[in-house]
């Protein structure tokens, strides 16, 4: 599961970052947060024309019209994306890559729950695959890794730069990518328990702490 991302790279310094321009003036109402949660517009990239790349915000979290519950979907299983009714049109053709500081994580222990950080060992943005609807995101994801597995069993699908035009425009290459994670050099650790609120919002959220 993924309910909870970093992202502190201004639109400027995403787009400088990823070489991408294009699209880049609809992002002046994207707000970048140590600890940003469901419902917050996210700075997206996806298919352009003539298979050109583009930003977009989209708000993370979709709920279509027909749907019962109040929550909306977060997340989607990799595995099940393309037969499920609600998202497999959605990845056919409007998937997405979302560049996020880190992702938290939350370990079940004998003293409660305990946040962790993931992030690239680089600093560079992990790239977490997405897809779309009426500007509405989710974050796919997939069985963890086994470093990560202890703290959690779904990690999001995330992958290397290389992967994220592949991914927007192939459908074949976007079903490869699920495992494109197993190659990205991860960090984990765990951080102050005050990342629980997303009222919290400060550097701490994202420095160790001793567990």
């Amino acid at each position: 599961m993924c309910g909870r991302i970093a992202q502190i790279d201004t639109p400027d310094e995403l787009a400088e970052l990823m070489g991408i321009t294009d699209g880049l003036e609809s992002l002046d109402h994207v707000q970048t947060a140590y600890n940003v949660p469901p419902s917050s517009k996210l700075a997206s990239l996806v298919a352009g024309a003539e298979r050109g790349i583009k930003w977009v915000p989209l708000e993370w979290g979709m709920r279509p019209s027909w749907m019962k519950s109040k929550r909306a979907m977060i997340n989607a299983r990799c595995e099940t994306v393309n037969q499920r009714p609600m998202f497999k049109r959605s990845f056919a053709s409007r998937r997405c890559v979302i560049p996020a500081t880190a992702y938290y994580e939350w370990l079940l222990g004998p003293r409660g729950k305990q946040p962790y950080c993931i992030r690239t060992s680089s600093r560079e943005p992990l790239l977490l695959a997405g897809l779309y609807a009426g500007g509405q995101c989710v974050i796919l994801t997939r069985a963890a890794r086994d470093d990560l597995a202890f703290i959690h069993d779904r990690m999001p699908v995330a992958m290397p730069r290389e992967w994220i035009s592949p991914y927007l425009q192939d459908l074949t290459a976007a079903f490869a990518s699920f495992t494109a994670a197993d190659a990205l050099d991860l960090v984990y650790y765990p951080v102050t328990r005050r990342v629980g609120s997303p009222r919290f919002n400060t550097p701490e959220c994202l420095e160790p702490i001793d567990d």
